[in-house]
């Protein structure tokens, strides 16, 4: 009934509730109170890095992507012309297709070269590494401090390991 208060709770673990994200509603709100907020931290990461903001051709993966907020911040930087890319490759992978499809299917109408994955980063590691594509970078949307609330120590250090193998 109220989605601000199912998002504390997510966030603060507030209540005996432990939920989750699993609302369309609560992503709609969530996108709309968060998404500035999440995009200006991409576009003051990415302005340290100049190296990849004059990259003609940008390769990105994002873990946890969510409702593509990172993405937001790279058409901003591209949009003012601080990003000087002419192709991007932007790889989505998150689980919770339930939650952000229909805001995916909105950034996959709006974004050329976007391709959103509904999986858990463990089953597309292995799909990466087969691959072979290399990202040149890769964003992790909250992924760690979600872990810290939601998996055991073995869990995270694995997928740690599994990332750095592949990095």
């Amino acid at each position: 009934g109220n989605c601000q208060d199912c998002l504390k709770d997510i966030h603060f673990r507030n209540s005996e509730l432990h939920r989750e994200y699993d609302c369309p509603h609560m992503a709609d709100c969530y996108y709309c109170k968060y998404a500035y907020k999440y995009a200006s931290e991409i576009v003051y990461a990415l302005r340290w890095f100049g190296n990849i903001l004059n990259k003609k051709e940008l390769d990105v993966l994002s873990v946890g992507c969510g409702p593509c907020t990172d993405l937001a911040g790279i058409d901003f930087l591209r949009n003012t012309g601080e990003l000087q890319i002419n192709k991007l490759n932007y790889v989505g992978v998150d689980p919770l297709d339930k939650v952000w499809g229909h805001i995916w299917n909105d950034v996959q109408n709006c974004y050329e070269g976007v391709n959103i994955f509904p999986q858990d980063i463990f089953q597309y590691l292995y799909y990466l590494v087969q691959s072979n594509w290399v990202p040149d970078l890769i964003i992790f949307q909250y992924v760690f401090s979600d872990m810290c609330k939601n998996s055991d120590k073995g869990q995270i250090l694995e997928f740690i390991n599994d990332m750095a193998n592949f990095i």
